[in-house]
């Protein structure tokens, strides 16, 4: 804290006390300091994608959609943006919008696991489970061996395709309802 009061302008410093309060698990004030460091320099996606983030994990769903909403204008390219940004419009229950910003994030980054993911999420919570079918498949076939992929995916799959009437394997556990964000381990 001395280090930022004699850096105060500096908005590297607020993004790595950020991260370090993001990796002590206190997501309000994670998104704290990176909003500061958003602020200072608000060109810069990456600190507005870090402050949306933290700010969905706080559970400040409307202010993390207006961030995510100003990277997304800024930096259209900024990986995750899209993905982050679906994330919150499906815990808003905005399920329409979720889908087209997933649908989004899909054809801005192809690779972007956590997009098709978060569709099927999408999808299923709509109640279009053979649309949550292809979602989780595609997902499958991008990370087929992740823990994710092994305790959630492929369970949905299973689930899914029973709920559509063909027949599966073993009943699938309850799984976690989100992909691993970006930077955490999958696998």
């Amino acid at each position: 804290a001395d280090a930022i009061a004699k850096k105060g302008d500096d908005p590297d410093m607020y993004f790595m006390l950020g991260h370090t309060r993001q990796l002590s698990g206190r997501p309000a004030e994670a998104a704290e300091a990176f909003g500061k460091a958003f602020e200072i320099d608000s060109e810069n996606s990456d600190y507005g994608l870090y402050y949306g983030r933290e700010l969905k994990k706080a559970g400040q769903l409307d202010k993390a959609e207006e961030v995510l909403r100003k990277v997304a204008e800024i930096d259209p390219k900024a990986q995750f943006v899209f993905t982050e940004l679906g994330d919150v419009l499906r815990e808003k229950n905005q399920l329409d919008d979720a889908l087209k910003t997933y649908m989004k994030a899909q054809t801005t980054y192809p690779s972007n696991r956590e997009a098709f993911a978060g569709a099927a999420l999408t999808y299923e919570a709509k109640g279009d489970n053979a649309h949550a079918l292809d979602e989780w498949s595609t997902y499958i076939r991008m990370d087929c061996c992740s823990d994710f992929s092994k305790t959630v995916a492929h369970k949905k799959v299973e689930t899914l395709k029973v709920d559509d009437g063909a027949p599966a394997g073993d009943a699938p556990a309850d799984a976690p309802a989100d992909p691993p964000a970006d930077g955490e381990a999958a696998g």
